[in-house]
């Protein structure tokens, strides 16, 4: 009974995580000394985040579960083949080693961060690993999609009311047409805000919406489950990711739904999907009908917005200007610390260093938008070969499973050549591995058994 307890306990915890890491809300530590920073300070913010302490404490909880006993004598761990746990016990002595090497608070608390990521993929595993033949793996995947729905109404309503919601106290971004730094499109002369959804930023959330996706495509195929009500909603959430307004999501979404649609023979199943829900819902002829024609009109009326993010009457864009100069101030910073690199979190810090003010402002100095480049530049080469060890690993799930998770770690890897998010917001970080998780899970199964 005990050891049942710690499991359950353990899962609990889990699921309240999830609920929790798509709020922004936290405590800053040392507000006053960074309120008047300039520039990118992500770094040198001490925050605790709801979440932290449900993964924290769940992660704890879960080394007394003693509920799956061996039935099998294992591989010592260094001499089993390369997998994703191997590589990210080795991404962990990395990081641990380049804090023994430059040590500072800056990079403690990058290095916790990047740690506690580490730490959900275990957790996971561990949850994951022995319960592949009952309903449990349905749960998670069904909060996210349902957490991408709420998201997607939040993201309607900022866009729609062209600021904030009030709801600051779940972690949501004061945004106004008005304020600096905010996000936006211009059209007609006009600035539009970006939707954030509860998010720092409306890539982030184009990038969890994209895992919502997932998720729900993941229940529709992978469920024993003959009716999904998910399928109604996924209209829903690609509205959702055209209001981030972000190109490289806009993309990756395009290559999930080709990939999974074209590539993996799913079509039939998608079909048949829809007519066994259309048998069993009344009216939902009628409905499916209202769904077309709202896109159609949609489409006519948001295209111009499509056509001012793609840039498609614009000669220039100073954003692009200011990565390309932060790109030639990597490689030199890359060149001068090829293999210890100058410390996890201190790009920044650096950064001015290396780039004279009249190229970087100070309230311009961010993160190179490249997830590679800037994890070379901060841990060296060590770093560069940790990702390109868990592309091909994923490469090959990918090729043995077709598992859509797989896929969307995948474009997660492909979308860090455009951004830094996955390395720099501890939301981001905790998406990756929360992604890599669910990729190394949810391959062993090809059926869930039960649903929910």
């Amino acid at each position: 009974m005990q050891k049942l307890f710690f499991f359950q306990l353990s899962r609990w915890f889990f699921l309240l995580f999830l609920c929790l890491l798509f709020f922004n809300a936290r405590w800053i530590a040392n507000f006053d000394e960074i309120k008047n920073l300039t520039g990118f300070r992500e770094n040198q913010t001490w925050s605790l985040f709801l979440f932290d302490s449900c993964l924290i404490f769940g992660f704890l909880v879960s080394f007394f579960d003693k509920s799956f006993p061996q039935t099998e004598k294992k591989k010592s761990f260094f001499f089993c083949p390369i997998n994703v746990e191997k590589v990210l016990f080795w991404g962990g002595v990395l990081v641990f080693l380049s804090w023994l090497w430059r040590p500072s608070l800056v990079s403690s608390y990058a290095s916790g961060r990047f740690l506690l990521g580490i730490s959900l993929f275990f957790w996971i595993k561990k949850l994951f690993e022995k319960t592949t033949t009952s309903y449990w793996p349905i749960l998670p995947a069904t909060l996210l999609f349902w957490s991408g729905i709420l998201q997607t109404l939040l993201a309607i309503g900022q866009f729609g009311k062209q600021k904030s919601l009030g709801l600051f106290f779940l972690g949501e971004s004061h945004l106004s047409k008005e304020i600096l730094g905010v996000a936006k499109i211009e059209l007609w002369g006009e600035k539009f805000i970006r939707a954030y959804g509860t998010f720092p930023h409306p890539n982030l959330l184009g990038a969890f919406l994209l895992l919502s996706l997932t998720a729900g495509l993941w229940l529709i195929f992978y469920s024993s489950s003959k009716k999904r009500s998910e399928i109604w909603f996924l209209p829903l959430l690609l509205l959702g990711i055209f209001f981030t307004f972000s190109r490289t999501i806009w993309l990756a979404t395009g290559l999930l739904l080709l990939f999974f649609f074209f590539f993996t023979k799913k079509q039939k199943v998608f079909a048949e999907k829809i007519l066994l829900n259309m048998k069993n819902f009344q009216h939902s002829k009628k409905i499916l009908t209202l769904i077309f024609f709202f896109f159609l009109v949609s489409s006519w009326l948001l295209f111009p917005f499509f056509s001012a993010r793609f840039c498609l009457n614009c000669t220039g864009d100073s954003s692009l200007i200011l990565r390309k100069e932060y790109a030639i101030s990597t490689q030199k910073i890359i060149r001068q610390n090829p293999l210890e690199g100058v410390g996890i979190g201190n790009f920044t810090l650096i950064l001015p260093q290396i780039s004279p003010e009249k190229n970087i402002r100070p309230w311009e100095i961010q993160p190179v938008h490249n997830l590679y480049l800037l994890a070379t530049a901060e841990l060296g080469i060590g770093m560069l070969l940790f990702f390109l060890a868990l592309f091909f690993l994923t490469i090959k799930k990918l090729i043995i499973t077709a598992n859509p998770f797989s896929l969307l770690f995948l474009i997660f890897l492909g979308l860090g050549f455009f951004d830094h998010y996955f390395w720099t917001l501890p939301q981001g970080q905790l998406l990756f591995f929360l992604t890599l998780a669910f990729s190394n899970a949810c391959c062993k199964m090809k059926k869930s058994p039960k649903t929910v």
